[in-house]
């Protein structure tokens, strides 16, 4: 039997360029652009590893990729907007108004900020005092009204929009050299912008966010 050669490199782009726009069947999002939500394991890879992402129907490139989150575990979402990728953790954001997903980011971001709080005490409880443990899983707009320092050797989650200037109430801050060591940094969430909320939320480790080149 002779056996099946693979096929040339112009029909391998193409089969590839298939393939990517296949993946790149996604939710056309009208201002919002395209979102599209695939399993890692079906991207191509180059011939260095890279994973390709999928195009969009139009064949265009995403320009964001998240995983992580509440996605299922495998899974990543592409969007062409920021506002593309937070309809994927935000079912429904980008039928909202303006004000209306303001308002819905500092929930969400108030939720992710309970949640680290919680999977760092999981973590890290035992090496905090009973008052870290409270100043840590407390609601992020119930911070203390003087001034805090914080010395543990643990990340603290903060929602920048419930603090100074936003509130009266002052940030957190962490000092450099604590009884422990140096302390834990401030993770702080960014809602009040699309595109400063992305960047925030994968900084403190809640999700991973690559842009485009």
């Amino acid at each position: 039997m002779t056996p099946v050669q693979p096929p040339p490199g112009d029909q391998q782009a193409a089969i590839g360029l298939r393939r990517r726009r296949r993946l790149g069947r996604g939710r056309n999002l009208a201002a919002d652009g395209w979102q599209v939500t695939v399993r890692l394991a079906e991207l191509g890879r180059d011939h260095g590893g890279t994973a390709q992402w999928p195009l969009t129907p139009d064949g265009n490139r995403y320009l964001h990729s998240v995983a992580g989150g509440l996605l299922r575990p495998g899974d990543a979402v592409f969007g062409t907007t920021n506002a593309a990728v937070l309809d994927a953790m935000i079912p429904g954001y980008t039928r909202l108004t303006p004000d209306e997903r303001a308002t819905t980011r500092l929930q969400h971001a108030i939720g992710v900020h309970r949640q680290l709080g919680y999977e760092l005490l999981a973590e890290h409880g035992d090496t905090l005092t009973p008052q870290e443990i409270d100043l840590l899983t407390a609601a992020p707009d119930q911070l203390p009204a003087d001034q805090v320092i914080w010395d543990a050797p643990v990340p603290f989650v903060m929602v920048d929009q419930l603090v100074v200037p936003y509130t009266a109430i002052p940030a957190v801050y962490a000092t450099t050299t604590g009884p422990r060591g140096p302390a834990g940094p401030i993770l702080m969430l960014h809602p009040a912008r699309e595109a400063t909320y992305l960047p925030s939320l994968d900084a403190a480790g809640y999700l991973t966010l690559v842009t485009s080149a």
